[in-house]
């Protein structure tokens, strides 16, 4: 029983992530370029490419990669810290803003009304195991021997 649980839980994370990849693909946009967008988006702050390795654990290397890339297409330009010299911080450029406005809003806005089907318990219900799951999978893997 579990088992074929667990496969179903497999089945419907990866239908949610090829969402994403599909969508990002349909904009000639890799998944990493995707969720760097997507973050900047979202964020209240500047945010570093650090930050960004940590929000999505992508390798630095990925992360560094797809940076590169926003810069050399001018979506994105880097900015020195006032504070700390060593920080960088990513900012949209007028033609990232045009992009993150034409194709990560709407997405949001469709993640959002998606979220709608659902009372405001159901999705903190949603939220709360799936946050379960991942916490009780981490910690059962951590006991695996290596």
């Amino acid at each position: 029983m579990t088992s074929s649980i667990i496969q179903k839980l497999h089945k419907s994370y990866k239908e949610l992530d090829s969402i994403y990849i599909d969508y990002a693909k349909n904009h000639n946009l890799s998944i990493s370029n995707f969720w760097i967008l997507y973050s900047i988006n979202q964020s209240s702050e500047p945010l570093t490419q650090a930050e960004m390795c940590n929000i999505w654990t992508f390798t630095q290397q990925t992360i560094n990669t797809s940076l590169k890339n926003l810069e050399k297409d001018r979506y994105i330009e880097f900015r020195l810290s006032p504070n700390n010299k060593k920080n960088k911080y990513i900012y949209l450029t007028q033609k990232g803003k045009a992009l993150s406005d034409g194709i990560i809003l709407p997405f949001i806005q469709a993640e959002e009304e998606a979220m709608k089907a659902f009372s405001e318990e159901q999705q903190k219900m949603y939220n709360k195991f799936i946050k379960q799951h991942f916490e009780q999978l981490s910690s059962a893997v951590s006991k695996i021997k290596k």
